[in-house]
């Protein structure tokens, strides 16, 4: 069901103040419909970066299929693209957002739709290292195959557009 104005529909709880009811002390529903807009854009332009690693392997002479690796990574994304949810709208891109009339009280007004159409949305920067180890063998019963790889991120910065 569909919670009118300052009333909430049956089986849903009132929620506290949230944006899409209005006022602070408003009652509505916790959960409600609202149209919004998703998919793509013609406006994004193309994702980019640039990746620098380094590798080390070693294949241990005196235990036969036993090896060791380590990899660094710096990796730099431009213009990285995706949706996001209303809050960060909310907060970070108010024009994507289409509210109803404010009630003169100083208050924006009820959010009428809004659109999560994907965007450009940041530049990242993640570095790290992995370290993995590998035991390959053959027996008399088959072969036998371990790993385990471990990825250490030393950094990741992350700055909206």
């Amino acid at each position: 069901r569909r919670a009118e104005a300052g009333r909430s529909a049956k089986g849903f709880s009132a929620a506290r103040h949230h944006p899409w009811c209005g006022r602070p002390g408003d009652r509505c529903a916790a959960v409600a419909q609202r149209l919004y807009t998703s998919g793509g854009n013609p406006y994004l332009t193309t994702e980019s970066s640039v990746s620098k690693g380094l590798g080390l392997a070693l294949d241990v002479p005196f235990v036969k299929g036993l090896s060791f690796s380590l990899d660094s990574y710096d990796i730099n994304y431009r213009d990285k693209s995706g949706s996001t949810g209303l809050q960060t709208l909310i907060n970070y891109f108010p024009e994507r957002i289409v509210r109803g009339p404010s009630l003169g009280d100083g208050l924006p007004g009820k959010i009428v739709t809004y659109d999560v159409s994907n965007i450009n949305l940041s530049y990242q920067t993640t570095k790290g290292i992995d370290y993995s180890v590998r035991y390959d063998r053959q027996t008399p019963w088959g072969r036998l195959l371990a790993s385990a790889t471990l990825s250490v991120p030393q950094s990741t910065f992350t700055k909206s557009m």
